[in-house]
């Protein structure tokens, strides 16, 4: 799917891709391979200014990012996802932000 994205110059979809790649890393514990993967679907998503894949991109790095033990960081891009979420007005998706920050800090202390 990715090669024809990238070939049709869907660049939606190959942003699509590369997240949906970074998800599979993550589960593969392949976690430079997920990061790299996200940071790739989240430049295509800036580029195109699209708010709502970039906040679901940066939850899903902030997971990644917590079940690997950087805490800080995920901090930080659940926070970016929640402001965007929260701007967008998706009250479902900024809840779900708020929940995984509420567990970093937990972990914080």
């Amino acid at each position: 799917a990715f090669i024809v994205c990238r070939a049709c110059g869907d660049q939606e979809d190959e942003a699509a891709c590369y997240c949906n790649i970074g998800s599979a890393c993550v589960q593969l514990r392949q976690m430079e391979r997920a990061f790299e993967s996200y940071d790739l679907g989240l430049r295509i998503l800036r580029k195109l200014n699209d708010k709502r894949g970039e906040a679901e991109c940066l939850h899903n790095m902030g997971a990644a990012n917590f079940n690997d033990g950087n805490t800080e960081l995920a901090v930080k891009l659940f926070d970016e996802a929640f402001q965007l979420n929260r701007g967008l007005k998706d009250a479902r998706a900024a809840t779900l932000c708020l929940n995984s920050l509420k567990a970093a800090y937990i972990r914080l202390g």
